[in-house]
């Protein structure tokens, strides 16, 4: 009986290995399977943007410009880098810089928020089901089952922690302030427009510019990709945030 004892103890155990290689199996395949078809889907590296609303912006001659740019974000965006391009860009349309109680168009950018998401290819507990699944399908106790059914959760894990599709966004608020055109003529326009342009700086200090209308809009560009760094992601963002910008002009 003492044989007999250890021969069934012996076989159990021989089983309850066969039956955690066979979990480990079938939720590697699965996992896998999941891990493949993120980085087949998300193999390319894509960056879309989209405004929340269109600005016409009048066609004139006068191609003067003031532009501030501003991060209230958590991460460093580059905020100068912005602007700088936004700068270089207007600049190749042949506009040119000028103080914001003179320039025609007033430009007011906030970058207000940069997110990096990212979804585990694994994680949809295929592994967890394939394990528990098995354990039961073999006569398994509820012991076995939960045993299982870990032993897939933590291959799952592995393999989500591998392969993860990660979108990384950002998001701005984008206003731009058109003056009314001033022409002028002899020395006595000259003077009135000097008088004019210095009640219209102490307006724009006070904050009641009346002689402007603004048009406000959203900027949303984001990038998606299989295991994207963040860091990496953002210079792209902000190009695409300065095409946005600089195409309203």
């Amino acid at each position: 009986m003492k044989h007999s004892f250890f021969t069934v103890r012996s076989l159990r155990t021989l089983i309850a290995a066969a039956m955690v290689g066979a979990a480990v199996t079938a939720s590697l395949t699965l996992s896998g399977c999941a891990a493949t078809q993120v980085a087949l889907a998300n193999k390319d590296l894509q960056v879309q943007s989209a405004v929340s609303q269109t600005i016409f912006l009048p066609m004139t001659s006068d191609k003067t410009y003031a532009l501030a740019v501003r991060s209230t974000t958590a991460e460093d965006v580059g905020a100068p880098l912005v602007e700088a391009e936004i700068h270089k860009a207007l600049a190749a349309k042949g506009y040119v810089q000028a103080p914001p109680e003179k320039a025609h168009f007033l430009i007011q950018l906030n970058i207000v928020r940069a997110v990096g998401n990212d979804t585990a290819a694994g994680s949809n507990g295929g592994g967890m089901l394939a394990g528990a699944a098995l354990a039961g399908a073999n006569g398994s106790t509820g012991r076995g089952v939960l045993a299982g059914a870990l032993v897939g959760g933590v291959v799952d894990a592995i393999a989500g922690a591998t392969t993860k599709k990660v979108i990384v966004s950002l998001s701005s608020e984008l206003q731009i302030g058109v003056r009314g055109e001033r022409q002028s003529t002899g020395a006595a326009a000259q003077a009135k427009e000097k008088a004019e342009a210095e009640a219209l700086a102490r307006r724009v200090q006070d904050g009641s510019d009346a002689d402007v209308t603004y048009h406000q809009t959203s900027i949303d560009s984001w990038m998606k990709q299989v295991n994207l760094d963040f860091q990496e992601a953002i210079p792209q963002l902000r190009t695409a945030l300065v095409r946005n910008v600089v195409g309203f002009f």
